[in-house]
Protein backbone atom coordinates (compact mmCIF):
# COMPACT_ATOMS: atom_id res chain seq x y z
CA UNK A 1 0.00 0.00 0.00
CA UNK A 2 1.35 3.50 -0.90
CA UNK A 3 2.11 5.41 2.23
CA UNK A 4 -0.16 8.50 0.78
CA UNK A 5 -3.39 6.05 0.36
CA UNK A 6 -2.60 4.44 3.64
CA UNK A 7 -2.82 7.65 5.51
CA UNK A 8 -5.60 8.82 3.57
CA UNK A 9 -7.07 5.72 5.45
CA UNK A 10 -5.94 6.00 8.32
CA UNK A 11 -7.57 9.68 8.73
CA UNK A 12 -10.87 7.86 7.57
CA UNK A 13 -10.53 5.46 10.52
CA UNK A 14 -9.94 7.57 12.88
CA UNK A 15 -12.66 9.92 11.60
CA UNK A 16 -15.52 6.43 11.86
CA UNK A 17 -13.94 5.38 15.31
CA UNK A 18 -14.15 9.33 17.28
CA UNK A 19 -17.79 9.56 15.78
CA UNK A 20 -18.62 6.23 16.69
CA UNK A 21 -16.96 6.97 20.75
CA UNK A 22 -18.92 10.29 20.68
CA UNK A 23 -22.04 10.53 22.88
CA UNK A 24 -24.70 12.98 23.14
CA UNK A 25 -23.47 16.28 24.46
CA UNK A 26 -25.51 19.67 26.40
CA UNK A 27 -24.61 22.71 26.35
CA UNK A 28 -26.12 25.65 28.15
CA UNK A 29 -26.40 29.13 26.99
CA UNK A 30 -27.80 32.31 28.72
CA UNK A 31 -30.54 33.73 26.78
CA UNK A 32 -30.42 37.74 26.99
CA UNK A 33 -32.45 40.40 24.62
CA UNK A 34 -29.67 39.76 21.68
CA UNK A 35 -28.09 36.21 21.86
CA UNK A 36 -25.86 35.05 18.94
CA UNK A 37 -23.90 32.03 18.75
CA UNK A 38 -22.17 29.84 16.52
CA UNK A 39 -23.96 26.03 16.15
CA UNK A 40 -23.29 23.26 14.37
CA UNK A 41 -25.58 20.49 13.08
CA UNK A 42 -24.55 16.76 12.26
CA UNK A 43 -26.89 15.69 9.07
CA UNK A 44 -29.84 13.34 9.88
CA UNK A 45 -28.73 13.94 13.72
CA UNK A 46 -29.98 17.23 14.28
CA UNK A 47 -29.72 19.68 17.50
CA UNK A 48 -32.69 20.26 19.75
CA UNK A 49 -33.11 23.77 21.29
CA UNK A 50 -34.80 23.72 24.99
CA UNK A 51 -36.26 27.44 25.95
CA UNK A 52 -37.52 28.05 29.59
CA UNK A 53 -40.68 29.00 28.07
CA UNK A 54 -43.33 27.80 26.08
CA UNK A 55 -42.69 29.51 22.79
CA UNK A 56 -46.19 29.57 21.68
CA UNK A 57 -47.56 31.80 24.18
CA UNK A 58 -45.16 34.26 24.18
CA UNK A 59 -45.88 38.36 23.88
CA UNK A 60 -44.99 39.95 21.79
CA UNK A 61 -45.86 36.43 19.63
CA UNK A 62 -43.27 34.65 18.43
CA UNK A 63 -41.54 35.33 15.26
CA UNK A 64 -38.99 32.93 13.31
CA UNK A 65 -37.68 32.00 10.38
CA UNK A 66 -34.72 29.63 9.10
CA UNK A 67 -32.62 31.02 6.20
CA UNK A 68 -31.28 28.35 3.29
CA UNK A 69 -34.30 26.05 3.91
CA UNK A 70 -33.15 23.48 1.46
CA UNK A 71 -30.36 21.94 3.92
CA UNK A 72 -31.38 23.80 7.14
CA UNK A 73 -35.11 22.51 8.61
CA UNK A 74 -37.00 22.24 11.64
CA UNK A 75 -39.00 18.95 10.78
CA UNK A 76 -42.97 19.55 9.88
CA UNK A 77 -42.88 22.85 10.75
CA UNK A 78 -40.52 24.68 8.06
CA UNK A 79 -41.74 25.64 4.77
CA UNK A 80 -40.43 26.52 1.23
CA UNK A 81 -39.34 30.12 2.46
CA UNK A 82 -38.10 29.63 5.89
CA UNK A 83 -40.58 30.82 7.77
CA UNK A 84 -41.49 28.28 10.76
CA UNK A 85 -45.24 27.42 12.27
CA UNK A 86 -44.63 28.10 15.59
CA UNK A 87 -48.29 27.71 16.27
CA UNK A 88 -47.66 24.63 17.79
CA UNK A 89 -44.36 24.73 19.12
CA UNK A 90 -43.94 24.12 22.98
CA UNK A 91 -40.99 24.42 24.56
CA UNK A 92 -38.56 23.21 21.99
CA UNK A 93 -38.04 22.55 18.38
CA UNK A 94 -34.97 20.92 16.55
CA UNK A 95 -33.05 21.80 13.80
CA UNK A 96 -31.95 19.14 11.02
CA UNK A 97 -29.95 18.84 8.03
CA UNK A 98 -31.05 16.02 5.51
CA UNK A 99 -27.69 14.08 4.94
CA UNK A 100 -28.91 12.60 0.97
CA UNK A 101 -29.38 16.81 0.49
CA UNK A 102 -25.65 17.37 0.99
CA UNK A 103 -24.70 13.81 0.08
CA UNK A 104 -22.42 15.67 -3.22
CA UNK A 105 -20.78 17.75 -0.93
CA UNK A 106 -19.69 14.52 1.11
CA UNK A 107 -15.38 14.33 0.54
CA UNK A 108 -15.76 10.56 1.44
CA UNK A 109 -11.73 10.17 1.55
CA UNK A 110 -11.08 12.38 4.16
CA UNK A 111 -14.31 12.32 5.79
CA UNK A 112 -15.28 16.33 5.77
CA UNK A 113 -17.57 18.47 3.44
CA UNK A 114 -15.99 20.16 0.54
CA UNK A 115 -18.43 23.30 1.42
CA UNK A 116 -19.81 23.50 4.76
CA UNK A 117 -22.99 24.69 4.84
CA UNK A 118 -24.12 27.99 6.02
CA UNK A 119 -27.93 29.12 7.19
CA UNK A 120 -28.85 31.21 10.11
CA UNK A 121 -32.15 30.30 12.57
CA UNK A 122 -33.44 34.14 13.57
CA UNK A 123 -35.82 33.95 16.27
CA UNK A 124 -37.90 36.52 18.22
CA UNK A 125 -39.80 36.51 20.75
CA UNK A 126 -41.29 37.60 24.28
CA UNK A 127 -38.61 40.83 24.28
CA UNK A 128 -35.77 38.65 23.08
CA UNK A 129 -33.66 37.93 19.51
CA UNK A 130 -32.00 35.00 19.52
CA UNK A 131 -29.67 34.48 15.94
CA UNK A 132 -27.81 31.35 15.49
CA UNK A 133 -25.66 30.43 12.59
CA UNK A 134 -26.02 27.05 11.63
CA UNK A 135 -23.33 25.26 10.34
CA UNK A 136 -22.91 21.55 8.50
CA UNK A 137 -20.35 19.00 9.75
CA UNK A 138 -19.41 15.87 10.20
CA UNK A 139 -17.97 15.36 13.54
CA UNK A 140 -20.48 14.68 15.94
CA UNK A 141 -17.85 16.12 18.20
CA UNK A 142 -18.71 19.82 17.28
CA UNK A 143 -22.59 19.32 17.54
CA UNK A 144 -23.73 19.17 20.49
CA UNK A 145 -27.47 16.99 20.94
CA UNK A 146 -28.77 19.33 23.26
CA UNK A 147 -29.04 23.38 23.60
CA UNK A 148 -30.75 24.59 26.89
CA UNK A 149 -31.12 28.32 26.92
CA UNK A 150 -31.12 30.11 30.48
CA UNK A 151 -32.28 33.42 31.69
CA UNK A 152 -31.02 34.98 34.67
CA UNK A 153 -33.62 35.90 37.70
CA UNK A 154 -33.01 39.27 36.82
CA UNK A 155 -33.28 39.50 33.18
CA UNK A 156 -36.65 37.09 33.29
CA UNK A 157 -37.89 39.82 35.51
CA UNK A 158 -37.30 42.15 33.00
CA UNK A 159 -39.07 39.98 30.10
CA UNK A 160 -41.73 39.76 32.59
CA UNK A 161 -42.17 43.96 33.02
CA UNK A 162 -41.80 44.23 29.77
CA UNK A 163 -44.16 41.48 28.63
CA UNK A 164 -46.68 43.43 30.97
CA UNK A 165 -45.52 46.74 29.42
CA UNK A 166 -46.86 45.85 26.22
CA UNK A 167 -50.04 43.94 27.07
CA UNK A 168 -50.57 47.11 28.88
CA UNK A 169 -50.10 49.07 25.90
CA UNK A 170 -51.91 47.02 23.84
CA UNK A 171 -55.29 46.95 26.13
CA UNK A 172 -55.07 51.05 25.96
CA UNK A 173 -55.00 51.14 22.43
CA UNK A 174 -58.04 48.45 22.51
CA UNK A 175 -59.67 50.72 24.50
CA UNK A 176 -58.79 53.58 22.36
CA UNK A 177 -59.81 52.30 19.51
CA UNK A 178 -63.34 50.96 21.21
CA UNK A 179 -64.07 54.82 22.53
CA UNK A 180 -63.11 56.09 19.22
CA UNK A 181 -65.52 53.51 17.75
CA UNK A 182 -68.46 54.55 20.13
CA UNK A 183 -67.66 57.94 19.27
CA UNK A 184 -68.40 57.89 15.37
CA UNK A 185 -71.31 55.46 16.26
CA UNK A 186 -72.95 57.97 18.43
CA UNK A 187 -71.85 60.55 16.21
CA UNK A 188 -73.74 58.81 13.28
CA UNK A 189 -76.82 58.05 15.48
CA UNK A 190 -77.14 62.19 16.05
CA UNK A 191 -76.53 62.89 11.99
CA UNK A 192 -79.35 60.61 11.94
CA UNK A 193 -81.41 61.99 14.17
CA UNK A 194 -80.69 65.64 12.87
CA UNK A 195 -82.28 64.06 9.57
CA UNK A 196 -85.52 62.91 11.32
CA UNK A 197 -85.97 66.21 12.66
CA UNK A 198 -86.07 67.66 9.45
CA UNK A 199 -87.85 65.22 7.42
CA UNK A 200 -90.61 64.43 10.41
CA UNK A 201 -93.22 66.21 11.80
CA UNK A 202 -93.32 65.45 15.56
CA UNK A 203 -96.43 64.13 17.69
CA UNK A 204 -96.86 66.59 20.21
CA UNK A 205 -98.36 66.24 23.92
CA UNK A 206 -99.12 69.69 25.56
CA UNK A 207 -97.69 69.29 29.45
CA UNK A 208 -98.20 72.38 31.01
CA UNK A 209 -97.33 71.66 34.01
CA UNK A 210 -94.65 73.39 36.77
CA UNK A 211 -93.29 72.98 40.17
CA UNK A 212 -91.61 75.29 42.46
CA UNK A 213 -88.30 74.19 44.28
CA UNK A 214 -86.86 75.75 47.21
CA UNK A 215 -83.41 75.20 48.49
CA UNK A 216 -82.33 74.48 52.03
CA UNK A 217 -80.89 78.44 51.46
CA UNK A 218 -83.52 79.83 50.73
CA UNK A 219 -83.12 80.04 46.59
CA UNK A 220 -86.41 79.31 44.62
CA UNK A 221 -85.91 77.41 41.21
CA UNK A 222 -89.35 77.16 39.46
CA UNK A 223 -89.53 74.24 36.43
CA UNK A 224 -92.02 74.65 33.77
CA UNK A 225 -92.85 71.50 31.38
CA UNK A 226 -94.05 72.36 28.29
CA UNK A 227 -94.88 69.94 25.69
CA UNK A 228 -93.13 66.45 24.69
CA UNK A 229 -92.42 65.83 21.38
CA UNK A 230 -92.10 61.99 20.08
CA UNK A 231 -90.61 60.85 16.69
CA UNK A 232 -89.92 57.40 15.41
CA UNK A 233 -86.54 56.87 17.22
CA UNK A 234 -86.43 59.31 19.60
CA UNK A 235 -88.37 61.57 21.78
CA UNK A 236 -87.91 65.01 23.43
CA UNK A 237 -89.15 67.05 26.36
CA UNK A 238 -89.48 71.14 26.41
CA UNK A 239 -89.45 72.63 29.82
CA UNK A 240 -88.25 75.87 31.01
CA UNK A 241 -86.58 76.73 34.11
CA UNK A 242 -87.03 79.99 35.32
CA UNK A 243 -84.50 81.57 38.28
CA UNK A 244 -86.56 83.48 41.16
CA UNK A 245 -83.48 84.66 42.70
CA UNK A 246 -80.99 87.95 42.96
CA UNK A 247 -78.05 85.60 42.27
CA UNK A 248 -77.33 84.09 38.66
CA UNK A 249 -77.46 79.93 38.53
CA UNK A 250 -75.81 77.69 36.64
CA UNK A 251 -77.99 73.88 35.66
CA UNK A 252 -75.43 71.26 36.72
CA UNK A 253 -77.80 68.29 35.63
CA UNK A 254 -81.21 67.19 34.73
CA UNK A 255 -82.51 63.67 35.73
CA UNK A 256 -85.54 62.03 34.59
CA UNK A 257 -87.49 59.19 36.09
CA UNK A 258 -90.71 57.32 35.76
CA UNK A 259 -93.01 56.75 38.62
CA UNK A 260 -95.15 53.51 39.08
CA UNK A 261 -98.18 53.66 41.35
CA UNK A 262 -96.40 52.79 44.24
CA UNK A 263 -93.79 55.69 43.98
CA UNK A 264 -90.82 53.78 42.77
CA UNK A 265 -88.37 55.69 40.70
CA UNK A 266 -86.56 54.10 37.51
CA UNK A 267 -84.26 56.41 35.53
CA UNK A 268 -85.34 57.36 32.20
CA UNK A 269 -81.88 57.10 30.11
CA UNK A 270 -81.68 60.81 28.54
CA UNK A 271 -79.39 63.94 27.66
CA UNK A 272 -79.78 67.08 27.92
CA UNK A 273 -78.98 70.57 26.36
CA UNK A 274 -79.29 73.63 29.19
CA UNK A 275 -76.07 75.28 28.88
CA UNK A 276 -75.11 78.42 30.32
CA UNK A 277 -75.92 80.52 33.50
CA UNK A 278 -79.75 82.17 33.92
CA UNK A 279 -79.38 85.09 35.04
CA UNK A 280 -81.02 87.10 38.13
CA UNK A 281 -84.69 86.93 38.02
CA UNK A 282 -84.34 85.44 34.25
CA UNK A 283 -85.27 82.01 32.70
CA UNK A 284 -84.04 79.39 30.12
CA UNK A 285 -85.34 76.70 28.12
CA UNK A 286 -84.15 73.37 28.12
CA UNK A 287 -84.65 69.78 25.92
CA UNK A 288 -84.44 66.40 27.09
CA UNK A 289 -83.82 63.71 24.86
CA UNK A 290 -84.28 60.16 24.57
CA UNK A 291 -84.39 57.20 23.02
CA UNK A 292 -86.81 54.82 25.57
CA UNK A 293 -90.42 54.25 25.20
CA UNK A 294 -90.65 54.64 29.03
CA UNK A 295 -91.26 58.35 28.46
CA UNK A 296 -94.59 57.61 27.09
CA UNK A 297 -95.71 54.59 29.03
CA UNK A 298 -95.50 56.18 32.41
CA UNK A 299 -98.27 57.29 34.08
CA UNK A 300 -95.65 59.88 36.02
CA UNK A 301 -92.67 61.56 35.69
CA UNK A 302 -90.31 63.10 38.36
CA UNK A 303 -88.01 65.63 36.71
CA UNK A 304 -84.90 66.11 39.14
CA UNK A 305 -82.66 69.41 38.77
CA UNK A 306 -79.32 70.03 40.17
CA UNK A 307 -77.53 73.53 40.28
CA UNK A 308 -74.85 75.10 42.01
CA UNK A 309 -77.13 76.62 44.09
CA UNK A 310 -78.59 73.18 45.31
CA UNK A 311 -81.36 70.88 44.21
CA UNK A 312 -85.33 69.48 44.46
CA UNK A 313 -87.77 67.27 41.89
CA UNK A 314 -91.34 68.42 40.19
CA UNK A 315 -93.43 65.51 39.28
CA UNK A 316 -96.15 65.15 37.35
Amino acid sequence: MHLKTFKWVLVVLLAIISNANAKPTVINLELGQDTREVLYVVPDLGVRLIFPFNLADMDPALSTTITNPVYFTVPNLTGEDGAINATILQNHLTVMVDRSSIEPLIDRMNGTLTNPLIGYLYLSTGGFNLTLELRTTLDRRQSPSNVFFQISPEKREYLISESVLRRSGAMALEYENKVASLENRAKTLALAMVGELSLKTPSVTRIRKSGTIRTGEGYVIELKAKALHQYDTFSTLQLFIINNNANAIAVKQLTLFQLDEEGSRTEISAAHRCEGIIDRFDDKECVLSTMEDAIHEAKHLLLEIDTNIGGGAVEW
